[in-house]
């Protein structure tokens, strides 16, 4: 991701738009140093060498701005913008995840996977310690609007579906309380396949910048870590109510 700049607010050209400005600039700059050159062998006068030298030295910076801008990424480009989500969804989310800790004893981090299936535009994560499972999440990025699923278990497999996410409403007020002060959207949805499990839906609108501003993508992916950190150690407190469900995966269902 360390090619070319963002100048996503520039207008977008196709290549033979491009090649023609770079090519009547090229020819601009090779016709203002002949004339300077003309000078030099005995012909012309000042004025023309004057006018050589400022058309060269005008050309060339133009041809110089000219070039940033045509190599420049842009939101146009819309395999630019999978391959932003993709380092997303591969390296900085991953790395702030690593930094969740389950508890205070030491305070060492997690080891985290991502899933090799891309199920549209995101991936499952399992953070792991000591070999130990400790939650499974699924993060998508859809441009500018983020969804993450969490899937909990029912101790008591018998006990009525719609009083269980009461209680995780209930369990989960504040950790995912926050997360609602920030714009996420939060939705409990029973999986059809297993009365037992309840996915957790978590979708906020991102800023239309999000993919090309390193700030924003540290905020959110930050963010994210910081939510699974407190429903890890909030299900440790209440694993007698319920458990973060680690045996399937979350995604959209």
């Amino acid at each position: 991701m360390n090619s070319g700049v963002d100048a996503k607010h520039f207008i977008h050209l196709p290549g033979w738009a491009k090649a023609l400005c770079l090519g009547l600039l090229g020819i601009g700059i090779v016709a203002s140093i002949s004339i300077v050159f003309r000078f030099f062998n005995g012909h012309g006068n000042t004025d023309w060498l004057l006018i050589g030298i400022s058309g060269a030295q005008f050309l060339i910076t133009t041809f110089v701005i000219a070039t940033v801008l045509f190599v420049s990424q842009t939101d146009a480009n819309i395999g630019n913008l999978r391959k932003r989500a993709e380092h997303f969804l591969d390296e900085i989310l991953p790395t702030a995840l690593s930094r969740v800790t389950p508890d205070d004893a030491g305070a060492t981090g997690c080891e985290v996977t991502r899933g090799t299936r891309c199920d549209i535009f995101g991936y499952d994560y399992l953070l792991h310690r000591d070999g130990q499972p400790l939650a499974r999440l699924w993060c998508g990025v859809n441009v500018s609007r983020l969804i993450v699923i969490y899937r909990v278990r029912n101790p008591d497999p018998e006990g009525d579906v719609t009083a269980f996410v009461e209680r995780l409403k209930r369990i989960f007020r504040f950790s995912l309380g926050g997360a609602e002060s920030v714009g996420y959207k939060v939705s409990y949805e029973p999986l059809p396949s297993s009365r037992e499990v309840v996915s957790i839906w978590l979708t906020v609108a991102t800023e239309k910048d999000f993919l090309t501003d390193p700030a924003l993508k540290l905020f959110w992916s930050q963010d994210i870590a910081m939510m699974t950190e407190s429903l890890i150690r909030t299900a440790l407190r209440h694993k007698d109510e319920l458990r973060l469900e680690l045996k399937t995966l979350p995604r959209p269902q």
